[in-house]
């Protein structure tokens, strides 16, 4: 059988019996008017780094902030590249890749469209093998050619990566659906200024990111600040019950 908990404090002794109705509000009372004010301030100064810590795990992450459109049999790695360079910069929450993103047995359509309602900014990586597999480009189940109709058609900024000397697809290149595509000016990344180039591009992001996503990434960088200020708080109210209020309460 459960016996009483007693939970012991400086001088005060509290009775909690699990197996009564429940817990006595006049010990409650008895309780909480025995703490000395050190006692009180590192008990606040625990609770409250609990719930900072909470609160930020809880909204830790901007999802798919920016989309990162490409094709496998063109340049990957390229794109996995840019993905790790802006995960570093915003977190691997707000990069969308497909490679990372989409698991095993998960429905892909439906990663896909939801990611692209989600996102703030498109980046179709392009290069010679997207060039030459452009026809593809003309069926309607093509992936590549769905993601970029989509953002277009719901206006989300783009900005085409090409890598080193490749070049940007013209407007007669293109499906008309996609021409639009063709009017934006392309960042190009080059393999010997890579340092360069991606600052830039993070320069470029953080410009033309629209309003209600830059408010979410401020939160976001809010909620990590939040999550060690919380887990400092906790330390240092546990620190102070343990110096001031002689012991942690102990169950028996």
């Amino acid at each position: 059988m459960l016996g009483c908990l007693n939970i012991q404090w400086a001088s005060t002794n509290l009775e909690l019996d699990p197996v009564s109705s429940g817990v006595n509000l006049n010990e409650v009372l008895i309780f909480l008017n025995s703490l000395t004010w050190p006692e009180w301030i590192g008990l606040a100064a625990a609770f409250g780094g609990i719930l900072l810590y909470l609160r930020s795990w809880c909204h830790s992450g901007v999802n798919n902030l920016i989309f990162i459109s490409y094709r496998r049999k063109d340049i990957p790695t390229f794109a996995y590249f840019i993905g790790k360079l802006l995960a570093e910069k915003f977190g691997k929450k707000a990069i969308f890749i497909d490679e990372y993103k989409i698991k095993p047995g998960d429905v892909f359509p439906n990663k896909i469209h939801k990611a692209l309602l989600q996102c703030g900014i498109l980046l179709p990586v392009i290069g010679q093998g997207w060039i030459d597999m452009i026809h593809r480009l003309e069926d309607s189940e093509d992936w590549v050619g769905k993601e970029i109709a989509e953002a277009l058609s719901r206006g989300i900024p783009s900005i085409p990566l090409m890598f080193n000397d490749d070049k940007s697809p013209s407007p007669k290149q293109l499906p008309k659906n996609l021409q639009d595509l063709a009017k934006r000016n392309a960042l190009t990344i080059h393999e010997g200024s890579v340092d360069r180039d991606g600052k830039a591009l993070l320069k470029d992001l953080e410009r033309i990111l629209p309003i209600k996503f830059k408010t979410q990434f401020w939160l976001m960088r809010l909620g990590n600040l939040s999550a060690t200020t919380g887990l400092g708080f906790l330390i240092l109210g546990l620190g102070a019950l343990l110096a001031w209020g002689g012991h942690i309460p102990s169950a028996k």
